[in-house]
């Protein structure tokens, strides 16, 4: 289980694999916890370039997450 710093909200989550990664998120999310994975990161991706101009890929979880990590939005934590 590998542990998770979200800056944006100062918290720290534990997650076993990157598609619960995006589920924390998800589930975590106001207006989105109705959606399937897909649509949540694409969405999210969506969101992410408008607002900071970053790209996250939303193909897999996997791309997903690295792309979180890559840009800083979370940051593995020991």
């Amino acid at each position: 289980m590998t542990k998770y710093f979200y800056p944006r909200e100062d918290a720290a989550f534990h997650a076993a694999s990157p598609i619960q990664v995006v589920e924390w998120f998800r589930n975590g999310a106001r207006f989105c916890a109705d959606e399937t994975i897909p649509q949540y990161m694409k969405g999210c991706a969506e969101r992410e370039k408008m607002f900071s101009g970053k790209v996250l890929r939303f193909d897999t979880p996997d791309n997903f997450v690295d792309d979180l990590i890559a840009n800083q939005i979370i940051v593995i934590t020991k």
